[in-house]
């Protein structure tokens, strides 16, 4: 049961974080676009702010290190360090995308 359960999540680990992903950059970038919102990170504002789409690059290589390598490189089914930082990472897109979400949801019912 327990293999299973982490086969499982380690199948699931790179399409949550390409969802949560593209959610983030899909939302910010419409809303600063529309003047809603404004980049909190100083290192990322100024790549935002001139070319968006070399943001998504970014974000798509870290992707591909989080979401695809980082499970392949070894066997992690009882190893909880792995399910440490890949569950952190999951829960700061989602604090993200909620923050997101809020905003849309103040922009859409004022």
């Amino acid at each position: 049961m327990k293999v299973k359960l982490f086969t499982c999540y380690w199948t699931l680990f790179p399409v949550i974080v390409l969802v949560l992903n593209a959610w983030d950059w899909l939302a910010t970038v419409e809303g600063i676009q529309r003047g809603y919102i404004s980049e909190a990170n100083p290192l990322v504002a100024p790549i935002l702010d001139s070319r968006p789409w070399l943001l998504l690059i970014f974000k798509l290589l870290l992707y591909f290190i989080l979401g695809i390598l980082v499970p392949k490189l070894g066997p992690k089914q009882y190893h909880w360090g792995y399910l440490t930082i890949s569950l952190l990472v999951i829960g700061a897109y989602m604090a993200v995308g909620t923050y997101h979400a809020y905003w849309i949801s103040l922009v859409l019912y004022r």
